[in-house]
């Protein structure tokens, strides 16, 4: 097995951990990554705030950096903000061949261009589907028998784009913990919005969605 990897900002810095975590993981089940070179931030929510043309162009800019990397059709995505983010372009191109010409008339001041023909993946959907909990299981050295977790994928991971589990009703965590030797917590709101997005604007709202999850 073989990814495209695209850590984003967050793993280079406040989720340095995610980042060290993500390459043992795929170290330890014999999976090659190989970082999109020259990337840069996809954007995450702050980029639609100045410019939607910006907030396209960005995770458009790191695809194309990916297309020339040839032989490799799967980007592997650790953070959920930037899965979103990218695989917004992905879908949205299939679709909207005028937004893609407007796309890449941006990205031809770095003479790169846009084709839309790989794949964005979230980390939970490749340790999941391509990867397995039966492999997990077998490369698990410290079983975590006296831990109970409450499995959380918030938003992005799932919606709007419900490609590798079911939004309302998110399974694929289940399996992966029992692998590890670990209990599942059974609960209702591992789909819910942790209400990320309204800390800025309601932060009464914010912090109300986030107190019924805990």
């Amino acid at each position: 097995m073989k990814y495209q990897y695209y850590p984003g900002c967050s793993l280079e810095g406040t989720a340095l951990e995610y980042n060290i975590s993500t390459q043992a993981l795929m170290k330890a089940v014999n999976a090659e990554l190989v970082e999109i070179e020259d990337w840069t931030c996809c954007g995450a929510s702050a980029a639609e705030a100045t410019s939607h043309l910006l907030s396209l162009a960005l995770p458009a800019r790191n695809l194309a950096l990916a297309e020339k990397m040839d032989g490799l059709n799967d980007i592997l995505v650790p953070c959920s903000a930037c899965y979103l983010n990218l695989k917004k372009i992905e879908e949205k191109i299939k679709k909207d061949a005028d937004l893609l010409e407007k796309i890449n008339d941006v990205l031809e001041e770095e003479k790169l261009s846009l084709h839309g023909n790989l794949r964005v993946r979230h980390l939970l959907d490749v340790v999941s589907n391509d990867i397995g909990p039966g492999k997990i299981k077998d490369r698990v050295k410290k079983p975590f028998a006296d831990l109970k977790i409450a499995p959380y994928y918030g938003c992005q991971c799932l919606r709007p784009y419900a490609v590798f589990d079911d939004p309302e009703d998110p399974r694929s965590m289940e399996p992966l913990i029992e692998a590890i030797g670990a209990k599942v917590y059974p609960w209702q709101m591992g789909g819910k919005c942790c209400g990320a997005s309204h800390m800025n604007t309601k932060m009464e709202v914010g912090l109300e969605l986030v107190h019924a999850i805990l």
